[in-house]
């Protein structure tokens, strides 16, 4: 099994995530898709907008009162021969609204966050040109496309510090995330 006790943490459960790809889901656009982390197994699940209609419409053709568990519904997909992909899809959807407590929500994409950092960033700098073409992008709404343009343009190090920059910070606020769902990653 994937989660273990740990027995210096009573209230944290150790539990096999990945960590890069549990990064990339703390910039994930929620047009792309909600992420959710599974505290059973440690898989990261994406359910989209589409993935939702989909899951809504099946749903619609149900009679009132008939078993919607994932199981049934499964059933009921594979009689009415509902493709194996789309029906993986579908169960997945049907899993996270039935278990909502095994199924966290992963922090996406922050705007705030993002403004955050870069302001923190601006301070990092040490090219006082890039600094006052940092702090105009910054002071003109703060646009991450057009502040990544400036450090492509003008020095492609400081484009790589930013991105340094930005990944320690967002590992920094995923594992405090993971800590306070009460779980320690273990990988390997």
């Amino acid at each position: 099994m994937s989660v273990v006790q740990n027995p210096d943490s009573p209230q944290k459960r150790q539990l096999k995530v990945s960590l890069n790809y549990l990064l990339l889901m703390f910039d994930l656009p929620p047009e792309r898709g909600i992420p959710y982390l599974d505290r059973s197994t440690g898989d990261i699940l994406i359910i989209t907008n589409e993935d939702r209609r989909q899951y809504d419409y099946f749903l619609e053709t149900l009679e009132p009162g008939d078993d919607r568990s994932p199981e049934r519904l499964d059933a009921l997909m594979q009689a009415q021969g509902v493709p194996f992909l789309v029906r993986e899809v579908l169960r997945e959807v049907a899993e996270v609204n039935a278990e909502p407590d095994r199924y966290l929500r992963i922090p996406g994409e922050n705007p705030v966050l993002d403004v955050q950092d870069m302001s923190a960033f601006i301070d990092e700098v040490e090219d006082g040109e890039l600094q006052e073409l940092l702090e105009a992008c910054f002071a003109g709404g703060g646009n991450l496309s057009r502040y990544k343009a400036i450090l492509l343009k003008r020095d492609r190090q400081a484009l790589k510090r930013w991105m340094d920059f930005r990944q320690e910070r967002q590992h920094k606020r995923m594992m405090k995330w993971l800590s306070t769902q009460g779980i320690e990653p273990v990988t390997g």
